[in-house]
């Protein structure tokens, strides 16, 4: 069993999750919520919406609470079809996707998402052999994490697949140097 360190600024945007949820039983929330507000410095930065798909309903609890406190805007689905669907209807930035799902293969996902998207895709799988990351990621997923994973790099490989994907929106940039 691996040891999970967290850092200060882990803690203390967990601890202002708790807090404001807390807030919403008490009844002078103005006050707290404006108390915690030193705390939620990553709050200004937009939100980006992250499709988690997983069947599993606790990596939906913990990824829910942590990708919330990191400020991300989140998507759950349970099965392929409904993330298909959900990936058309709210054109998430990033797609968290489990491989094991109960109505389809989550390689089939990826095969149909990829029909008109370019979102990224990172597989949060329990599958680890290499001959199913290197599948995954030849039939369009942009990286593997295998369970169980560190929230760490978990949030590093999505926030590289965020900067890579706005880099591709944009385009290459044009310098002109001189006359």
């Amino acid at each position: 069993m691996s040891l999970m360190i967290l850092t200060y600024l882990q803690i203390s945007r967990i601890m202002y999750r708790l807090c404001y949820y807390m807030c919403s039983i008490v009844s002078n929330q103005k006050f707290i919520v404006f108390a915690l507000r030193g705390l939620g410095h990553h709050m200004n930065r937009k939100k980006n919406t992250v499709l988690v798909v997983d069947d599993e309903p606790q990596i939906h609890k913990m990824l829910g609470i942590l990708l919330d406190v990191e400020n991300y805007k989140i998507v759950e689905s349970t099965s392929g079809k409904e993330a298909i669907r959900l990936c058309i209807s709210t054109k998430p930035d990033l797609i968290l996707l489990d491989l094991g799902l109960p109505d389809m293969d989550g390689k089939e996902v990826i095969t149909a998402v990829r029909e008109w998207s370019q979102v990224p895709i990172i597989v949060l799988s329990a599958r680890c052999s290499d001959e199913e990351i290197a599948t995954a990621l030849n039939m369009g997923a942009n990286d593997y994490v295998t369970k169980p994973f560190n929230i760490d790099v978990l949030l590093a490989r999505m926030n590289a697949a965020l900067r890579s994907s706005a880099a591709q929106e944009t385009g290459d940039s044009e310098l002109c140097n001189g006359p």
